[in-house]
Parts: C-alpha cells; structure tokens; sequence
C-alpha cells in the first residue's frame, strides 16, 4: 500500500426519470497524513485550473448530444 494514498475516480451516466439520465462524479481516496497534506495543497488550483474547463467540456458535450449548442 502506498504511502501517499490511492482512490478511484468514476464518471458515469445514471438513469433518471422520465427517459433522462444524469451524471454521477464519485471520488474514493483513501491517505494518511502526507495525502491529507497533499490534497489540501492542490485544492485551489483545481477549483481553479482542473474544474472550470472540465465542466464546461462535460456541458458542451451534453447539450450537443441532447441536440442544444450551449
């Protein structure tokens, strides 16, 4: 087992009612302290950096499949 940590990161595509589906993002990390640190470290550049682009990529690619350009 690695010092640092690990996890699982899984996207999917959920059924929802109505014919619709829905997008479910879960997040499995399991660390010890130095995780605990790292990942403290790195919050702000993804809500800044990682975040915004990739949701805004998953709402373009979601609005032309459903047949609406964003």
């Amino acid at each position: 087992m690695s010092r640092y940590g690990y996890g699982n990161l899984a996207l999917e595509q959920v059924a929802a009612d109505a014919g619709y589906t829905r997008g479910a993002l879960y997040h499995l990390f399991k660390s010890g302290r130095l995780g605990a640190l790292y990942l403290a470290a790195i919050l702000p550049f993804r809500y800044v950096l990682v975040y915004p682009p990739l949701l805004k990529g998953i709402g373009k690619s979601w609005a032309t499949t459903l047949g609406k350009v964003a």
